[in-house]
């Protein structure tokens, strides 16, 4: 990123009913690549997801440069709260992270996974850990979450969308202030 340029996360359970509006039509204009469109959400239905689930906590990836702001990329942290998915009940889960395909390979999605972190330990404090899954052959997504703190455990699963995908977990106890 170049020195004038800052990244940062933006929760939509913080912003008004205005300033939800006009970020979640930013969001929907993310962009997925073709290898994604197989096993991530859309930030659409990411979208109803949380409208659906309120426990769900969204946000947008936003970078600012010289004045002009835009968003850049979704994810979600939420408290894992129906029997049957992948994780047991009460898991911090940060799913649903896309960077928009112009950004990726940019170095804003492991900036972003930095922001993450920093938003998990702050906003669930009686949590210890967050985990994700990523996609057994994204060996890119991998490294960049190994780079900020996560570590894969155990073997590969078969998720939702029927591909083997590897848990990833990161500490939080060391992020808390």
């Amino acid at each position: 990123m170049a020195a004038t340029e800052t990244l940062r996360l933006e929760f939509l359970r913080d912003l008004d009913a205005q300033q939800r509006e006009s970020t979640e039509t930013a969001l929907k204009r993310v962009r997925l690549n073709e290898t994604q469109r197989d096993f991530a959400q859309s930030a659409e239905h990411q979208l109803d997801l949380t409208r659906e689930n309120p426990s769900r906590d969204t946000f947008a990836v936003r970078r600012t440069t010289d004045g002009a702001d835009e968003v850049v990329g979704i994810g979600t942290l939420h408290v894992e709260d129906a029997p049957g998915n992948e994780w047991p009940m009460g898991t911090l889960v940060f799913r649903g992270f896309v960077i928009d395909i112009d950004w990726q390979g940019s170095g804003l999605g492991s900036l972003a996974t930095e922001l993450v972190l920093d938003a998990a330990a702050a906003r669930f404090p009686e949590h210890d850990s967050v985990v994700l899954a990523v996609h057994n052959d994204n060996v890119a997504g991998q490294r960049a979450y190994s780079k900020r703190g996560f570590a894969i455990e155990g073997d590969a699963f078969i998720g939702r969308a029927g591909a083997p995908h590897f848990v990833m977990r990161a500490q939080l106890a060391d992020r808390r202030k």
